[in-house]
């Protein structure tokens, strides 16, 4: 007995190898307090330690002409060199950024001038998600600006889990790597949530998946409404509370796919900018 606990706390210690080349796709909605709508669906295209990553965000703002209107972005992220390389078509040249340039010194900055509180509590019914079983999680956070306590966030953050299958220890395995390669919490792996999220209160998102994912389970879906108390120029009560933003980030498919080394490859005729 005593034999098999030792073999399974290796286990445990090692970081999983990924086995399998898998796509995921996940769907993102986000609404802004100025009026604009985000929806992004991203594709990972991961192979070990490479990444192409596909994303295209539907652009609109309330009473603003020219909108609606696509952003399309490509991206190969190379944990092994650090490196996130953007091919240009139209010119044939690319840029190379270093990935720990990418999440600056000052990315959860914001997040930093408040003092968090977080409570996580459990959802009692179980939900279907695209036919996964999932078990539900609120996380509620309350920051007070350390030199303001009229500003003060809420943030509610739902999450809905599933325990771990083969191609989910998969994603793990690549978020994983990502966080030690670049150093940085797993969460910033996803391209959309590190836009959305990281430089705004980094640090308590960080916080909250931290708590809110426990071993052996892989976020299904989060719910996530951020508001913020602040004062009034004018008139009664003196102080107001508005929803800043709502954000949905869905894990829409993952498959195995065998994944050509080409794909992670600049063509050779490409030039660095």
């Amino acid at each position: 007995m005593k034999k098999m606990i030792t073999i399974i706390a290796l286990i445990l210690l090692f970081p999983i190898i990924p086995k399998a080349d898998i796509v995921v796709k996940y769907q993102t909605d986000a609404e802004m307090a100025n009026g604009m709508l985000l929806k992004t669906e991203s594709i990972y295209n991961i192979k070990g330690a490479r990444n192409f990553c596909e994303i295209k965000t539907n652009f609109s703002m309330t009473n603003v002409p020219g909108t609606p209107f696509d952003i399309i972005s490509a991206y190969i992220i190379c944990l092994d060199k650090g490196v996130r390389c953007t091919p240009k078509s139209a010119d044939k040249t690319y840029e190379e950024e270093n990935l720990i340039s990418l999440h600056g010194l000052d990315s959860t900055k914001q997040g930093d001038e408040y003092l968090w509180a977080i409570e996580i509590s459990p959802i009692n019914d179980k939900k279907e998600i695209r036919k996964f079983q999932c078990t539900g999680q609120i996380g509620k956070a309350i920051g007070v600006n350390r030199n303001d306590a009229i500003d003060t966030v809420f943030i509610t953050y739902v999450q809905w889990s599933t325990e771990y299958f083969p191609l989910a220890a998969e994603l793990i395995a690549y978020q994983e790597n990502y966080a030690r390669s670049v150093g940085v919490n797993k969460l910033w792996s996803q391209e959309q949530l590190a836009t959305l999220l990281e430089k705004g209160y980094g640090s308590c998102f960080e916080q909250l998946s931290d708590t809110m994912n426990s071993t052996g389970f892989i976020p299904i879906m989060s719910n996530i409404i951020i508001e913020r108390t602040f004062k009034t120029d004018t008139g009664s009560p003196k102080t107001m509370k508005a929803v800043i933003g709502i954000i949905k980030n869905e894990l829409a498919s993952i498959k195995e796919k065998k994944l050509k080394d080409k794909m992670f490859e600049i063509p050779s005729n490409y030039k660095k900018e």
